[in-house]
């Protein structure tokens, strides 16, 4: 139950973000807080720490994400890839008032890197996550 409601609000989130104009975006212009939100983000499900991991998503996807969900998930992950290690910043898109980026991104037990898109309102000066998907057949299975 929780895994589909997680999915219907990324499958929602992406087909509204998808919906609309597409501006390329400035990488220079995000990287300051969208690499450390992400790396600082990850960095907490490698602790297992759901207040910190909790203080970076927006309200709404808070709500979605409850700690069960984090636990569940943080499991699944670590079982299968290991640990979070380091990330690249791969592509990115401004659509709607969101900013979404790709990154790649390496753990501890795999030899490929997992693709992480995280999205943001452009308007929030806070830089919540208003998305976080994990884009890897190992996980996903």
């Amino acid at each position: 139950m929780k895994k589909s409601l997680l999915y219907f609000i990324t499958i929602f989130t992406v087909i509204f973000v998808l919906t609309g104009c597409v501006n390329k975006v400035d990488y220079n212009s995000v990287s300051n807080y969208s690499d450390e939100t992400l790396t600082s983000a990850l960095t907490s499900m490698n602790e297992l720490d759901y207040d910190k991991f909790s203080s970076y998503l927006s309200d709404d996807l808070k709500e979605s994400y409850n700690l069960a969900t984090f636990q569940s998930e943080t499991t699944n992950i670590m079982n299968k890839i290991g640990t979070f290690e380091s990330l690249t910043y791969y592509d990115g898109e401004e659509r709607n008032g969101y900013i979404s980026l790709i990154y790649d991104a390496k753990y501890s037990n795999s030899q490929d890197t997992v693709s992480i898109s995280i999205t943001f309102k452009k308007d929030d000066k806070e830089h919540k996550i208003y998305q976080l998907y994990f884009d890897s057949a190992i996980i996903n299975n």
